[in-house]
Order: structure tokens, then C-alpha cells, then sequence
């Protein structure tokens, strides 16, 4: 993966999401804790965010197949953007099981992006 065809997949999956109104700089580097695979910093009223992406290529050698994903991990990071409003009634033991639904939400839509493309 480069960085110009993860931020043509930010654009496509933009507009899939209806995150258009959204102004998101993609950042294509190692993240600073070296357990993430991605991270987003937004500012929800003035719908603007920063989105990290860690290279597949930055990550440790025993890091699991479906951790070098990208895409996965930028479709991750872009859902949070929609469940943002939502953190204020969150409380830090709720995080796993917000992490853990937007894994899956965004394994399966990119499953399903790649089914059509086959």
C-alpha cells in the first residue's frame, strides 16, 4: 500500500460513510504507541479530524495477518468519526466493547467492498 492509494481510499470510503462534510487529513506513518494500528484525533463541531494509519511494513513481525490491513484500519478510524458523539455518555470500561463493534463493523463492510470488486 503507498499513501496516495490509502487516500483514494479515504475518499471512496467517505462517501460510502456520508462523512463527506467531514475535512480529514490521512497520515500514512508509524503510530507513537506501537500497539495501535491506527488513531484519530477529531474535533466534532468543527468536523474536522487527523487520521494515523500505520504502515503494514511499521508493525512488529509477529503482528496478526488481519492487523496489516490498512484499509481495515483506516475503515476502523473513519467509524469512530460517526461515533463520536456518543463518547460523552461513555464511561472507559465501555471502550473494549466500542473497539470491539467497530472492528467488526468495519471488517465486514470491507469484505463487502472487495466482493464487489471480484
Amino acid at each position: 500500500m503507498t499513501a496516495r492509494i490509502l487516500q483514494r481510499l479515504c475518499s471512496d470510503w467517505q462517501k460510502r460513510l456520508r462523512l463527506m462534510d467531514w475535512r480529514i487529513t490521512l497520515k500514512y506513518e508509524p503510530c507513537q504507541d506501537p500497539t495501535e494500528l491506527g488513531t484519530t484525533q477529531f474535533w466534532l463541531i468543527e468536523k474536522t479530524a487527523t487520521i494515523w494509519v500505520c504502515p503494514a511494513s511499521a508493525m512488529r513481525a509477529d503482528a496478526p495477518p488481519t492487523s496489516r490491513d490498512e484499509e481495515l484500519t483506516l475503515v476502523h478510524e473513519l467509524l469512530h468519526l460517526h461515533t463520536s458523539p456518543l463518547l460523552r455518555m461513555m464511561s472507559p470500561a465501555d471502550e473494549p466493547a466500542h473497539e470491539l463493534a467497530l472492528n467488526c463493523i468495519a471488517e465486514a463492510l470491507v469484505v463487502l467492498r472487495r466482493g464487489e470488486t471480484q
